[in-house]
């Protein structure tokens, strides 16, 4: 006997996906408004002095990704692009 995927099932896992966007959007956002502003001096003191300058372009791509994850784009990468993107960071 085969199981098809219903709609509500379907349905929960663009509600899923819609919610994990919004959360790293919100997050990321008020840790890129932190670090421009200073709002809380010693969190935005340790994540420059633990990350670095990079710090705004991670916050930056994070909330792009979710803006992607909320309007159900799928996102590929290779094995090479992400392995590349983590030395550079490092």
């Amino acid at each position: 006997m085969a199981v098809y995927p219903t709609i509500s099932k379907k349905h929960k896992l663009k509600t899923k996906q819609f919610n994990c966007g919004l959360i790293m959007v919100v997050v990321f956002s008020m840790l890129l408004l932190n670090l421009f502003f200073d709002v809380f001096n010693v969190f935005s003191g340790f994540i420059r002095g633990c990350i670095g300058l990079i710090s705004y372009p991670i916050c930056i791509l994070f909330i792009i990704i979710g803006f992607l994850k909320m309007f159900d784009v799928n996102i590929k990468a290779s094995k090479k692009a992400i392995l590349l993107s983590i030395l550079w960071t490092i």
